[in-house]
């Protein structure tokens, strides 16, 4: 991913961080950031004779006001192309890790207790215009939206289980037309 993508997405974790979810989107249950990019280690999940760790970074954790938590990822796009199944796998995985915690690789002393996630989703930036500030400054503008991703653990841990199977062969299978995970490998090598 070009290095601009992730420096807009630290900002709106750094500039989200702590604030009320009403000023994010009002679709969003009431809430605040409590943190923003943390790395997650899961503990090992066994498939096939193979332990599988589920490790990422989180850009926004949200504790809403009813005691459950939600995960945003921040995202640099036009929110008018639908990426939810693109990052359903990615937030859910996020989930999970959180749910399974290996807590001597963690150091969030708030997940020692098990948290209910309810909401996962995608914080869409849409960039529209730029404005001259000064002489050596501009200020980058646009809208943002939040797009929901169901939870589907069941689903999560199937696919889990589908790439453990892969990882046990000898040789991997020809990429398929209708896989989502082979299409979206395919676009990263034409980058």
């Amino acid at each position: 991913m070009p290095s601009v993508f992730i420096e807009i997405a630290r900002l709106m974790s750094d500039h989200y961080l702590g604030k009320r979810t009403e000023e994010i989107d009002p679709n969003l249950p009431p809430g605040k950031i409590i943190f923003v990019e943390k790395k997650i280690i899961s503990r090992p999940i066994n498939f096939s004779n193979l332990d599988i760790v589920i490790s990422g970074r989180l850009d926004a954790l949200v504790e809403f006001d009813d005691g459950t938590y939600g995960i945003i990822d921040f995202k640099t796009s036009d929110f008018e192309k639908n990426y939810k199944n693109l990052y359903s796998f990615q937030l859910n995985a996020y989930a999970y890790a959180l749910d399974n915690l290996d807590f001597n690789s963690n150091k969030l002393e708030l997940f020692k207790v098990s948290k209910k996630i309810s909401k996962l989703g995608l914080l869409y930036f849409s960039p529209s215009n730029i404005s001259k500030l000064s002489n050596n400054q501009i200020s980058l503008e646009g809208e943002t939206k939040w797009v929901e991703i169901e939870r589907n653990e069941a689903e999560f841990l199937n696919l889990i289980k589908e790439i453990s199977e892969l990882l046990k062969q000898e040789k991997p299978p020809p990429p398929s037309k209708n896989c989502e995970l082979c299409e979206y490998i395919m676009k990263c090598k034409d980058l």
